[in-house]
């Protein structure tokens, strides 16, 4: 137990990589509600900063969505145990939360 309990605590070169999403950024996020219909753009701010030595990634979003105030928050990191990396999202419209495992392609530089 005290070994997974170490592996558990690594700092690993994924959580490294996850650095990338650290600072503030503009977005932009198109919906298509119907696909026959034009989409809704909206816009906002979101500032994602380290936590606990780099083991996570917590996000803050707020901007407007379908033309509300729209607030959100999520965590990302990766689960030495599983292999797996995670996302977690709550937000102002909900009263459920988020939540995704996944991995990272290295040859399309992206998540799924």
């Amino acid at each position: 137990m005290a070994a997974a309990f170490e592996r558990m605590g690594e700092v690993r070169a994924e959580h490294r990589q996850l650095a990338y999403f650290v600072g503030d950024w503009k977005t932009k996020t198109t919906v298509w509600m119907d696909p026959k219909a034009p989409p809704q753009e909206s816009r906002g701010t979101s500032h994602g900063e380290a936590t606990f030595g780099g083991r996570y990634i917590e996000t803050k979003f707020d901007g407007d969505m379908m033309g509300q105030p729209f607030s959100g928050r999520g965590v990302m990191g990766y689960d030495n145990l599983d292999g797996k990396f995670f996302s977690t999202w709550y937000d102002s419209m909900s009263t459920g939360f988020f939540l995704a495992y996944g991995s990272y392609d290295k040859a399309s530089n992206s998540y799924t």
